[in-house]
């Protein structure tokens, strides 16, 4: 199995509701996995997009294709989008198989939304993670 990164790797996440107290409640719970895999957030990047949240989770270690996708819908991440991720990856699409779409754009080429930065969200999140950690909670 190939390998993405010998440092790091990014784990993409897609939610596709609009509240920000139910996706705290649920990477709450689900940080859990990465501790009990004993895998750290090294940062977190939440960006709000018309349907949800992308959120970006820079993590130590070094995955194969398959455990990031195992990992992404372990923390809840849209699971029609990690079966195409499975399916992407399985066609042999190398790289180009784990996407998340900063814009989009209607059928005229008009842009009908971009991503946008929540850095308090951001904050919040990787400081949920970070206190999970040096609690030793699982």
């Amino acid at each position: 199995m190939k390998k993405i990164n010998e440092n790091h790797e990014i784990l993409k996440l897609d939610f596709d509701f609009k509240n920000r107290d139910l996706l705290k409640k649920i990477l709450k719970k689900r940080l859990s996995v990465l501790r009990i895999l004993g895998i750290d957030v090294l940062s977190c990047f939440v960006f709000e997009t018309c349907k949800g949240y992308h959120v970006y989770l820079k993590i130590n270690g070094n995955f194969s294709y398959i455990e990031i996708i195992a990992l992404q819908a372990l923390l809840g991440s849209d699971y029609k989008r990690e079966a195409f991720n499975l399916k992407r990856f399985r066609s042999g699409l190398g790289k180009e198989w784990n996407i998340l779409f900063e814009k989009k754009f209607d059928e005229n080429g008009k842009k009908i939304y971009e991503e946008k930065e929540l850095k308090d969200l951001s904050n919040e999140i990787f400081l949920l993670f970070k206190k999970k950690c040096e609690n030793n909670e699982i």
